[in-house]
């Protein structure tokens, strides 16, 4: 498993971005001969297919929503601020 950020929350990092998701999308392809694609987004599949244009992969193009199970976590987490014991978890350290 390999993840990658597309950056669209910055514009001078999202050309570089764009271009490490691309070369390793064709590598993986290479070496394995099959690349699935799923987005982590809360709907559709954003940019992506713009990105990957050209490049041989494998996605349904759903993001998390709709989702059941998105659902039951939402509920969970709703009903663990109206108990009070709610948690928020350790953040990790941002990735450049």
């Amino acid at each position: 498993m390999h993840v990658e950020s597309l950056r669209e929350d910055s514009p001078a990092k999202r050309s570089a971005s764009e271009a490490r998701i691309r070369a390793f999308v064709d590598e993986a392809r290479r070496d394995s001969g099959r690349v699935i694609v799923i987005p982590f987004r809360v709907a559709g599949f954003g940019p992506y297919a713009r990105v990957l244009e050209g490049l041989p992969y494998a996605s349904d193009g759903r993001a998390l929503l709709p989702s059941a199970e998105v659902e039951h976590w939402v509920r969970r987490q709703a009903q663990e601020l109206k108990a009070g014991t709610f948690r928020i978890p350790a953040r990790a350290p941002e990735r450049e």
